[in-house]
């Protein structure tokens, strides 16, 4: 036996119906914030860094319950960076950046002997 809820302009809802519109309502009526596109690069990492990238992927995958890509981390690790003071990153990162560049390749030219 079918449950009349109201009447929409001579026709009868029933309270399946009342219920099956009301969650496509409230489905579709949603705003969900736009997202910003993300821009698409590529970058060289060496063999050790890009284990160490996917032991941090695994780790984050397993405390959070779900797959975690390299870009996701990626892009927490800049934001986190972003939020430090700058007395910080160039206490902490700085000398970081400047090793990883001593080590770096120079790509499209032979590689000389640095002072």
């Amino acid at each position: 036996m079918a449950v009349v809820i109201k009447k929409k302009q001579g026709e009868v809802i029933t309270k399946e119906a009342a219920t099956s519109l009301l969650l496509a309502h409230h489905l579709t009526d949603q705003k969900s914030k736009p997202k910003t596109p993300f821009l698409i690069r590529s970058y060289a990492i060496a063999e050790e860094t890009e284990q160490t990238l996917e032991n941090l992927k695994q780790d984050a995958t397993d405390t959070i319950g779900r797959p975690i890509s390299s870009s996701a981390l990626l892009r927490a690790f800049v934001r986190f960076l972003a939020q430090q003071p700058s007395a910080w990153t160039a206490k902490q990162l700085h000398p970081l950046i400047e090793e990883e560049r001593e080590q770096g390749r120079l790509w499209g030219r032979q590689q000389t002997a640095r002072k």
